[in-house]
């Protein structure tokens, strides 16, 4: 008895795909396009970090208010004893400083009270142009006055006036401009902060 069979088609299954395994040479290459791509980039200590400034233009630092503040173009100081007594002779002294050395001289003038001779010295003089001059004066005090000894300066020139006075008050304080405040409550204002209004009459 013949027996036959249908033919039939047996697919054996397909093996799994195998991983292709990277040998020390491919690591190796790897490593190393690793490291130079690292080397591009710029490296920071830990802890810091940067920030582009943008480009801009140069800034100049101005100058400090005492840079430029221009020292006066006379200076006149005038000084005497501090206590002087009826009878006796004294010496007043005038100092003169000039800032500006142009070339022009100082006219000086001494104004003298009722009480008061000049024994030495004029009462007009012309000094020199200079950085410091001095002019003295030597006086008789027949008693103290009330007004007081003026020394007045003056520079005259082409397109320029400068004028000082400065006084000799026997051993007198200066006189104190009254204060608009003195004698005035405070005024609370709230938060601890207190004020003195300034009258207005």
């Amino acid at each position: 008895m013949n027996q036959r069979f249908a033919p039939a088609s047996i697919h054996a299954p397909l093996p799994p795909a195998r991983r292709r395994r990277q040998g020390p040479t491919a690591v190796a290459a790897a490593a190393v396009c690793l490291a130079l791509a690292c080397a591009g980039q710029p490296t920071e200590p830990a802890g810091t970090a940067t920030a582009a400034a943008p480009a801009g233009p140069e800034t100049t630092v101005p100058a400090t208010t005492e840079a430029l503040r221009r020292p006066a173009p006379l200076v006149l100081e005038v000084t005497g004893p501090e206590h002087p007594q009826p009878g006796s002779t004294i010496t007043v002294t005038a100092d003169i400083r000039r800032a500006a050395r142009d070339g022009a001289p100082v006219e000086l003038a001494l104004i003298v009270p009722e009480g008061v001779r000049v024994v030495s010295g004029p009462d007009r003089a012309r000094v020199p142009n200079g950085e410091h001059q001095r002019q003295q004066w030597v006086l008789a005090v027949d008693a103290i006055p009330a007004e007081d000894v003026r020394v007045v300066a003056e520079v005259r020139g082409p397109g320029q006036g400068v004028h000082a006075e400065r006084r000799y008050r026997f051993g007198r304080a200066a006189p104190r401009l009254p204060d608009p405040q003195e004698g005035v409550a405070p005024v609370e204002l709230g938060s601890g902060m207190q004020t003195r209004p300034v009258p207005i009459d």
